[in-house]
């Protein structure tokens, strides 16, 4: 029972991020697409998040067993991240040794990882709300760093709804 359900997490994760990416790539014709994007990626997909761990995660589960309920999603996002780092460190060093001009910047790997979580653009979104975007920049391996923090974003959220769930029951 507890592969399925950590299949099924993850299941939805995937529908939740990449459906929902491919959907605003497909509809954007203007502007307000984008807003509503920022809406999902702010409010709909954090609620989402709490949700599954509401609906999927038993409630007599220990701190353990919950937690590997809800694993699976960050596991697979260490190793999106982890190919993706190698990618842009490769890119990086080929770039400084050859020193020739790139049509893409070496960053480009992340929009990959961007895809399995659209929790990523969640402080590009706040810092812009805030005009901070200019002034606030990780980048390099800092940013790398930055990304795989994102990446348990989604079990802090599923472990909140399990954690609602226990504390109603």
């Amino acid at each position: 029972m507890g592969l399925a359900r950590n299949l099924k997490i993850a299941g939805f994760h995937v529908f939740l991020n990449t459906g929902a990416l491919l959907l605003f790539l497909l509809l954007n014709k203007n502007g307000a697409v984008f807003a509503l994007a920022k809406i999902y990626v702010l409010i709909v997909l954090p609620l989402a998040y709490i949700f599954l761990g509401y609906r999927y995660v038993p409630a007599e589960a220990s701190f353990r067993s919950r937690m590997m309920s809800l694993s699976l999603v960050s596991l697979i996002g260490i190793a999106v991240w982890t190919v993706c780092l190698y990618f842009y460190v490769m890119d990086d060093a080929a770039a400084r040794a050859e020193s020739a001009f790139l049509v893409l910047p070496s960053e480009i790997v992340w929009i990959f990882y961007g895809a399995y979580n659209l929790l990523l653009y969640v402080p590009l979104i706040v810092l812009d709300f805030l005009s901070l975007k200019g002034e606030w920049k990780l980048q390099g391996y800092e940013a790398a760093g930055g990304v795989l923090l994102v990446n348990f974003i989604p079990l802090v959220l599923m472990y909140l709804g399990a954690f609602i769930k226990k504390n109603r029951s």
